[in-house]
């Protein structure tokens, strides 16, 4: 993978000294012995990567997968790698003309074995449906996260924080739909000067044109989540 050094700006033999610090990292987690005592686990923070990683699935954000703004911090006094802080969610929350329930949608999905294995769910000899419901997977076959999910470990922590995190979650699409209502007024006062609702701007969601008031957006964006919850709540609590 590609990384930039974003901070601290510092000399150049610090930042090769960092450089090699992210190699060594990656290069644990390729190797064979990246799933021992001494492997990737002891160098990534796995609470921090387990959050992130649920937040980024949840939300199906394509900046987030291992492409753009991808964020980690490196902490020298506890020789660990830390995942964050979540950002950039423009094209996430089905904000985007990639979700889509059209067929071909899933081959990356289907074609993971990883999943298949540890989801019967979704085998498609069993299943042949299941992939469209609801959108599927997307970070989870990025490059680390997809290394990460052949470890038996960090799948049921991913598991556990879900069932921990689920009720605020779940809650959340409510206070959305509670936002929703407050900023209306404000939304349609905006959209009779700028016109920005149902009009092709990107990013749009699939189904923009027949949108034509705030609250269709609002709806649509609360009935993604639902759908997208739901998903996500019968994977990980089977």
């Amino acid at each position: 993978m590609k990384f930039n050094i974003r901070s601290p700006k510092s000399t150049l033999e610090n930042y090769k000294k960092w450089a090699a610090k992210v190699e060594s990292l990656e290069k644990l987690l390729y190797s064979d012995a990246w799933n021992e005592v001494d492997g990737y686990k002891k160098y990534f923070d796995m609470d921090s990567f387990v959050d992130w990683y649920l937040l980024s699935e949840y939300s199906k954000n394509y900046d987030a997968n291992f492409y753009n703004s991808v964020f980690m911090n490196y902490d020298y006094s506890t020789e660990k790698l830390y995942m964050g802080p979540a950002w950039d969610h423009d094209i996430g929350f089905g904000n985007t003309s990639k979700s889509s329930t059209t067929p071909g949608s899933y081959g990356s999905l289907l074609s993971n074995n990883a999943w298949i294995q540890m989801f019967n769910f979704f085998d498609p000899l069993k299943n042949s449906s299941a992939a469209k419901d609801y959108e599927g997977f997307l970070i989870n076959q990025s490059s680390w996260y997809n290394r990460m999910f052949g470890d038996d470990d960090f799948v049921s922590l991913v598991k556990k924080r879900w069932a921990e995190t689920r009720e605020q979650l779940r809650k959340s699409i409510e206070w959305i739909r509670e936002q929703g209502r407050d900023l209306e007024e404000a939304a349609e006062l905006n959209d009779s000067v700028w016109h920005i609702i149902g009009s092709a701007n990107w990013p749009r969601a699939p189904g923009y044109r027949s949108r034509k008031t705030y609250k269709s957006e609002v709806d649509f964006l609360v009935d993604w989540c639902e759908k997208r919850f739901e998903w996500l709540d019968r994977i990980f609590l089977e």
